[in-house]
């Protein structure tokens, strides 16, 4: 017997199979269409919202760090199109009851009362994966490789490219990192942990000393898509420990700061004498404004006046604190065209009431004669005479020298020194190519494509892997290789007037980071600095035998001076 299904149970059965057969295929049809759940996350912005503008600007860095110190970086986040990376609070969510005039019901007295439901509190909306990438390579020996690798629009590829192969990496969540600001850029801090042996997955492994490059960037969505927000390079110092016993430390850099205000011509019309004042006043205000030593060359009745008022007194008081002036002739004398004139006295004084009139406006800011800032042509027998005077060593622009001395220049990190009448030398070192950078219209040129950051890492980095690549060069050709060197470079502009403040002041700031340099006063550069070698010999040069214009038609001036200056030391 044959027991038959009622047709209602065959009818459900076919919905059944019909209902699962249009399932199976729109499953099909979504799982073939639907991007990875990470990718969507990366890519699911809406409209107005973008990261293609996106960029880490460095605004702060430690340049080194000790063995298993930290690496300490600082960067702004810019560029981005509405909230991309989710970093806005959502607003509160409302409450979803009802208001209502009634009494609440309590069921406990009211048995037919319905049971309210609890409102179910909104989920949280799932965040987009933020993740920090920062990846240090081998460190560098080529001090041209350095820009290619620091700021804030390096090719990602580049590192592999030039410094090898990674060293180490590390990952962490970027978002407790971030800080949102109020004009819609980001503050990203990062603090990241180092080590000499072992790959910790935390520390980023450097084993021995040099100038690491860092390649930093902020990655949405899950990090194996490599959805890359944006990409900054950097670099870092690891410094020789006490473990580093095959290491040679060389002798820190340091760096002289110089600013001259060229002297009033006799006669000089008003627009001169402006121009000279606003020089002067940049000249203060440069050393008012950065933390490091300035040496000004400033002409004496230009400080007198400006010292007149108690106020101005004060201000040049505050500003060149822990700074130092030139000692210059007290009218302007070319120690060439003196010597030449047989009036080598004549200057001797000059520079003295010079000294005084400068001693008597700032008491408190030394007068020198160490160095000497020489902006004209400088005979033998000029040289030889500021020798007499206590000069140690004279600053020379690159193309005074170039045009005068010699156009084969030497380096400029090192003294040569220039034979004298008498058998003696006296040491001459040449203004350091970076002062092309450092006027005020190179400066903004900088700015407008990187930070001061950025700019000041780039350059210190150049200087130690120049010194490092050179050091190491000469200890392999020398049978007996010898200390390295000391260097010091003067920081000025082409014309020797001021350097751009915002550039000095940030190399200042990361030099306190670092022992591998160092601001020094220009005057005590005779005790840190090595004369250039040529194979072992020192570098000597030879002056002109005259130098200066002529001085038959100011001999006259020279001795109502004389007159004068002795008529006031009597009184």
């Amino acid at each position: 017997m044959t027991t038959r299904r009622p047709h209602g149970d065959r009818c459900n059965r076919i919905t059944t199979v019909i209902v699962a057969a249009f399932a199976a295929v729109f499953v099909a049809l979504f799982v073939a269409v639907s991007p990875p759940a990470s990718q969507a996350d990366a890519t699911n912005l809406r409209p107005s919202q973008s990261v293609d503008a996106a960029r880490l600007e460095l605004v702060a860095q430690h340049f080194a760090t000790d063995p298993n110190g930290t690496v300490e970086l600082r960067y702004v986040l810019s560029g981005l199109d509405g909230d991309p990376l989710q970093l806005i609070p959502p607003p509160a969510t409302p409450s979803t009851t009802p208001p209502t005039s009634d009494p609440p019901t309590d069921p406990t007295t009211d048995p037919a009362a319905p049971v309210e439901a609890p409102v179910e509190p909104e989920p949280e909306p799932e965040l987009v994966t933020l993740t920090m990438e920062i990846t240090n390579y081998p460190p560098l020996d080529d001090a041209d490789d350095v820009g290619r690798l620091v700021g804030g629009d390096v090719d990602p590829d580049a590192f592999d490219r030039i410094a090898g192969n990674a060293v180490d990496g590390v990952a962490f969540d970027a978002r407790p990192l971030l800080e949102l600001n109020d004009d819609g850029t980001v503050n990203l801090t990062l603090d990241i942990g180092t080590d000499v042996v072992d790959s910790i997955e935390s520390r980023l492994k450097m084993d021995r000393p040099g100038i690491y490059p860092l390649r930093v960037q902020l990655l949405i969505g899950d990090p194996t898509d490599d959805n890359v927000v944006a990409t900054a390079g950097t670099v870092v110092q690891r410094l020789a420990g006490a473990d580093d016993t095959d290491v040679e430390v060389a002798p820190p850099i340091d760096l002289a700061v110089v600013a001259v205000t060229p002297a009033l011509p006799p006669r000089a019309d008003a627009a001169t004498v402006e121009l000279t004042r606003t020089r002067l006043d940049e000249s203060i205000d440069l050393a008012a404004q950065v933390d490091v030593p300035v040496t000004l060359e400033v002409p004496p009745p230009l400080v007198a006046d400006a010292a007149a008022t108690r106020a101005g007194a004060e201000r040049l008081a505050t500003s060149l604190d822990g700074d130092e002036l030139v000692a210059l002739p007290l009218l302007p004398l070319d120690v060439s065209s003196a010597v030449g004139a047989g009036r080598a006295d004549a200057y001797t004084r000059l520079v003295r009431a010079g000294e005084d009139v400068l001693t008597e406006a700032i008491p408190t800011t030394p007068s020198r004669r160490d160095v000497w800032i020489t902006t004209d042509e400088l005979s033998s027998g000029g040289a030889l005479h500021l020798r007499d005077l206590g000069t140690r060593f004279v600053v020379i622009g690159a193309e005074l020298y170039a045009d005068t001395i010699s156009d084969d220049l030497p380096p400029t990190d090192r003294f040569v020194e220039a034979e004298l009448p008498d058998g003696g030398t006296l040491p001459f070192l040449v203004v350091d190519p970076l002062s092309e950078q450092l006027t005020s219209a190179a400066a903004d040129r900088i700015l407008a494509d990187s930070t001061s950051f950025e700019w000041g890492v780039e350059t210190l980095a150049e200087m130690l892997v120049a010194q490092f690549d050179e050091d190491t060069t000469a200890a392999a050709s020398t049978v007996r290789p010898t200390a390295p060197p000391r260097r010091s470079r003067v920081l000025t502009s082409p014309d020797l007037t001021r350097p751009d403040p915002r550039l000095i002041g940030v190399l200042s700031e990361l030099a306190a980071t670092t022992p591998s340099v160092r601001f020094t006063a220009a005057s005590a550069l005779t005790g840190v600095t090595d004369v250039a070698l040529d194979d072992g010999d020192p570098v000597t040069v030879q002056l002109p035998d005259a130098a200066g214009p002529p001085l038959d038609a100011r001999i006259e001036l020279l001795d109502a001076t004389a007159l004068e200056l002795a008529s006031a030391a009597s009184m």
